[in-house]
């Protein structure tokens, strides 16, 4: 009960103006000071529960070691594996140059093939044409 009125005391002081001694008398005249005594000694001599306690930290150490290394190793066969789809990608890029390079030649083969065509009717035309009229009138070759 004394300590509550203690506190009391404290709180309503603490919320009146700061620059305010109003409210300090009853705080001097009722105040005391208690030393607080412990319900239990602490004990601080090792226990078993303690090493096991250690052990079972020391175990999640190494485990999450482990687990660092395992993480650091992916971290580097995504990082091969970035750099051989890049290297993929380029060939990839190059080879879509090549087929469309490809698909413009197979455009002038034919163009060309046409144009030979053309021209060996014109070369049968042009022989035709340069027959002696002897043999034109008389169908010889």
């Amino acid at each position: 009960m004394a300590q509550r009125k203690k506190q009391k005391l404290i709180i309503e002081h603490v919320q009146a103006d700061a620059l305010s001694l109003e409210g300090l008398e009853p705080l001097l005249e009722n105040g005391a000071v208690e030393l607080a005594q412990p319900a239990q000694s602490l004990d601080f001599s090792p226990v078993e529960s303690t090493y096991g306690e250690t052990a079972l930290i020391l175990d999640l150490l190494a485990e999450l070691e482990s687990v660092n290394t395992l993480v650091l190793e992916t971290s580097r066969q995504l990082m091969q594996t970035k750099e051989r789809v890049q290297e993929l990608e380029t060939l990839l890029m190059g080879e879509e140059i090549l087929v469309s390079r490809i698909k413009e030649l197979e455009s002038e083969v034919q163009r060309v093939i046409e144009l030979e065509t053309w021209l060996d009717a014109l070369k049968v035309e042009n022989a035709s044409l340069r027959r002696p009229w002897w043999k034109k009138m008389l169908g010889l070759a």
